[in-house]
């Protein structure tokens, strides 16, 4: 019985999204070696999104 492989369904264009999504994983793992900088990585992430630290928001008396 041959189990179906997820690679033949996928366009030569979904073929470079995964492929740009494992470039970008690799570069997170480079900057991330132990779990603090990890989390240090993943910070500066969200804030580069738009994201805003909680903490920082209630000490400036804003609401979210």
């Amino acid at each position: 019985m041959e189990k179906p492989n997820a690679w033949k369904k996928y366009t030569p264009e979904q073929i470079e999204q995964v492929y740009a999504l494992a470039e970008k994983y690799r570069c997170y793992l480079d900057h991330g070696k132990t779990e603090r900088e990890c989390v240090a990585e993943t910070i500066e992430m969200a804030k580069a999104e738009g994201y805003r630290d909680l903490a920082e928001l209630i000490e400036a008396g804003e609401t979210v």
